[in-house]
């Protein structure tokens, strides 16, 4: 290891040839060793030696087979060098053992366009368009617009995989608190069909439970969270796949903690919003690691309508930037600084704050399933604020964003 970090050094450092001449030590040094293998690949990619590079990736399929990350490299490279049976190959095992993310259903998408085979590159697209961000989801949009229609000429062809019918998502965020010491959990399950249309209509059902460590009910409750278990059915749209988005839902809401004389009564919960979500890339020059978003800025903003609390509408907005610090094997290690302000239409004290804070965060795999934060929190409330005397707040926050995205219906 002491050569590998050799090599990034030089890396760093602008010398590519140092940095090659280093991980060809390293691998040299312990050839059945996959990681110094990997990285004299990248930096020959870097130097523009994609045949040496390829070489490199290849012998790490050969040595460690289900070395997804190697497999990926190798298709995407074999699909901008037009070697189109080798990609599709290539993105083939990378599915078999797991491993696909957006871009990678975006690239096949492309390599089985420029193949001929429309309905196997318009499935692709869909997956891509189903799993991806903003900036996937356009592009995926875009491509599907431009392939021809379906012909119905009565030609017989090999059967192409169907595009997902359905989709399930499941979304958890458990965050800690140090200004209250308190642990609140949020998770959704969400079922519903793959959006067609240019609009990305999408009907779906879900199952929403919030709860935290701390409150307690009766006729002197101290509520720090929803507490409630809502089912709903509800309608998002995300026209052209583009960074806006819009959604729907109703349901009933089952409290978790009983307050005052309110019992354990159901409650309709009827809510209702618009959000934003876009992203900008500050890498200098195009990345060689298609898995990894690098250095980034990334804009979130949303309204929302929450009939159950006193028909009030609540506005945030978030600048969060991202600079690629660390990486250790397939995880990714980043600072993060991040602002963002908060109101609502009734004026709670609680809901008109405004927040600076800087932290790290840790993806343990390149496809971002799991990401860890944990991020020094300053505040000011902007309205009156609950405790006298107290405008402004200081927080430590630990939180896990776990988002599972699934196809249905292939």
């Amino acid at each position: 290891m002491a050569l590998v970090r050799e090599g990034f050094a030089l890396r760093e450092r602008g010398d590519l040839a140092g940095a090659i001449a280093v991980f060809r030590r390293a691998v040299a040094a312990d050839p059945a060793s996959t990681l110094p293998r990997l990285h004299l690949g990248y930096a020959l990619l870097a130097a523009e030696r994609t045949a040496d590079a390829m070489e490199q990736f290849r012998e790490i399929t050969r040595r460690d087979p289900g070395y997804v990350l190697a497999y990926r490299q190798l298709a995407h490279l074999y699909s901008g060098r037009g070697d189109l049976r080798e990609a599709r190959q290539a993105f083939a095992t990378v599915d078999s053992l797991g491993g696909m993310i957006p871009v990678d259903w975006l690239e096949l998408g492309r390599v089985q366009a420029r193949r001929g085979v429309a309905d196997s590159a318009r499935a692709a697209y869909q997956t891509a368009a189903l799993l991806g961000d903003s900036t996937t989801r356009a592009a995926a949009a875009g491509a599907i617009a431009s392939l021809a229609a379906p012909t119905s000429a009565p030609v017989r062809a090999p059967r192409a995989p169907r595009a997902p019918q359905g989709f399930v998502e499941i979304y958890s965020v458990p965050l800690y608190q140090s200004r209250f010491s308190l642990l609140t959990g949020q998770g959704v399950l969400r079922v519903g069909l793959t959006p067609r249309t240019a609009l990305r209509v999408s009907p779906y059902a879900s199952l929403r439970v919030v709860t935290d460590s701390r409150s307690v009910g009766g006729p002197q409750a101290l509520i720090f969270s929803e507490n409630a278990i809502l089912p709903a059915l509800g309608v998002r749209a995300q026209p052209f796949g583009g960074p806006v988005g819009a959604y729907a839902e109703l349901g009933r809401a089952f409290p978790i903690v009983v307050s005052g004389d309110s019992g354990r009564r159901a409650r309709t919960d009827a809510r209702a919003g618009v959000y934003l979500f876009d992203g900008w890339s500050l890498a200098r020059t195009p990345r060689t690691d298609a898995a990894r978003p690098g250095h980034r800025i990334e804009l979130y903003a949303d309204v929302n309508y929450l009939s159950r609390f006193d028909d009030d509408v609540f506005a945030s907005a978030q600048l969060r930037a991202y600079y690629e610090a660390l990486r250790l094997g397939q995880a990714t290690v980043e600072l993060v600084a991040r602002t963002s302000v908060v109101g609502d239409r009734n004026r709670y004290p609680w809901a008109n704050a405004a927040e600076v804070s800087g932290g790290v965060s840790l993806a343990p795999t390149p496809r971002r399933r799991v990401v860890l934060f944990a991020e020094q929190v300053g505040g000011a409330y902007l309205r009156e604020p609950q405790v006298a005397g107290h405008p402004r707040y200081a927080d430590f926050r630990v939180m896990a964003v776990i988002f599972l995205g699934l196809p249905l219906g292939r």
